[in-house]
């Protein structure tokens, strides 16, 4: 099995395992606290199915779950051979440490900001978007998890700044 099939069957794995453990999780909130977290989680778990589903089709028909064409594009340029396989790793890392960083907002400041200033920031740092367009997303953002939180009542979880001040 290619390293980026056994890549794909990996991170299909441990989206399911997630988004069950969200699911298993939410179930203990109250009814109106679960809502948002059983729709998320409900969502990404029937998304990561389906992907794992039809990646091991294509694996049992082509012998591979990628196909022909991912070494040309731009998401799988480091799985083609000869990339040294550190790269791939780095990549992968730099990831994690977004959702970490992501994490460590959402505990200190809140979910709201965080989310924010996380998606300023991705979109400046990583996607390049350009500053006259920067303030969409952000404020598309705060207004969605803001019209959620209204029309469902919900609470968000306390924050380190409001446990402190």
């Amino acid at each position: 099995m290619r390293v980026l099939t056994a890549m794909r069957f990996s991170f299909s794995t441990l989206l399911i395992i997630i988004f069950t453990w969200a699911l298993i999780e939410a179930s203990g909130f109250p009814s109106q606290a679960r809502i948002f977290p059983f729709v998320v989680g409900s969502a990404g778990l029937t998304l990561a199915l389906l992907t794992l589903a039809i990646d091991f089709r294509r694996f049992r028909v082509q012998g591979s779950a990628v196909g022909g064409d991912a070494p040309s594009t731009a998401s799988t340029s480091a799985y083609e051979p000869g990339s040294p396989i550190g790269y791939v790793f780095a990549r992968a890392g730099k990831y994690l440490l977004w959702m970490l960083g992501y994490l460590l907002l959402m505990f200190t400041i809140g979910l709201v900001a965080a989310a924010a200033v996380f998606v300023t920031a991705f979109l400046f740092f990583e996607a390049k978007v350009k500053l006259r367009y920067l303030w969409i997303a952000p404020i598309a953002v705060v207004g969605l998890l803001l019209t959620l939180a209204n029309a469902v009542n919900l609470f968000w979880p306390r924050s380190l700044m409001t446990l402190i001040g």
